[in-house]
């Protein structure tokens, strides 16, 4: 009985451990144009995700169904909740009808954004507009492999409405030891975000069309290196250094304390 009674304990102890295994993506972004690099990090867990560069932080708690996305330099946040995504996605699409007001209001805060960040944004808005129908986003396998610190990977461009947008160097999860389940977060998080998943609000396109990459290539993979472009030509590019499983502090998908929250206009 004693013994039965330590095992028990044991486990409690385990279950209600102040760390708790999940994975964690350490990554390092190049801007092409100017060479800058930039650290990421990635955490992840069965329903809650993180997402840390050095300008944002994007948390997403599929258990409260809701987004956090910190500005660093201001320490302020905006939550995003189901009902601001979909205020959001009725915006995007009226800026996408030409010559309508909110494109017109769109197209003048992009023309405010220093060039490189334009011109990943309207990238990414352009995969917005068509990416979702069917039949339009394709990956083209190109039989080059390369080796980068996270392991091999093989060559694909991605094309949206037959114009290529990425060049991606992906991997078999199960050659870093992973599964599906270890990035259920991805589906979810992709249900969550909507429409809004490949825009500039969310923090990686490449991560939240998970499912419809891994049936197109016909495997479950992680893209190791992914090179956005911009006009054909490489704009910023990402390289995982390392991916591993690790415990995750509880804490770590909690919102800091001290951050200014500002408030979302989703009215026209």
């Amino acid at each position: 009985m004693r013994h039965r009674l330590l095992l028990a304990a044991i486990v409690l102890a385990a279950a209600s451990s102040s760390a708790f295994a999940g994975v964690v993506i350490t990554s390092t972004q190049v801007n092409v144009a100017t060479k800058e690099e930039s650290a990421i990090s990635g955490f992840v867990e069965a329903d809650r995700l993180k997402i840390v560069t050095p300008a944002n932080t994007v948390i997403f708690r599929g258990d409260l169904n809701k987004t956090w996305v910190i500005a660093t330099p201001t320490s302020s946040y905006v939550e995003i909740t189901p009902e601001i995504v979909s205020a959001f996605a009725a915006r995007l699409a009226a800026a996408q009808t030409p010559g309508s007001a909110e494109q017109a209001k769109l197209q003048e805060r992009l023309a405010k954004l220093p060039p490189e960040q334009r011109a990943v944004a309207e990238q990414q808005l352009r995969g917005l507009a068509g990416g979702s129908a069917a039949g339009q986003v394709a990956y083209a396998k190109t039989g080059q492999t390369n080796t980068v610190p996270a392991g091999r990977c093989e060559l694909y461009g991605k094309s949206v409405n037959g114009q290529k947008q990425e060049e991606l160097c992906i991997a078999p999860i199960t050659s870093l030891g992973l599964t599906d389940a270890d990035f259920r977060v991805l589906a979810l998080f992709t249900a969550f975000m909507g429409p809004l998943a490949t825009s500039p609000v969310a923090p990686r396109a490449d991560y939240f069309n998970w499912a419809d990459m891994n049936k197109a290539i016909g495997f479950s993979g992680i893209p190791l290196v992914s090179t956005l472009l911009s006009n054909g030509q490489p704009a910023l590019q990402d390289t995982m250094q390392k991916v591993e499983r690790a415990s995750i502090a509880a804490d770590t998908f909690d919102l800091p304390a001290g951050l200014t929250k500002r408030e979302l206009a989703t009215r026209r």
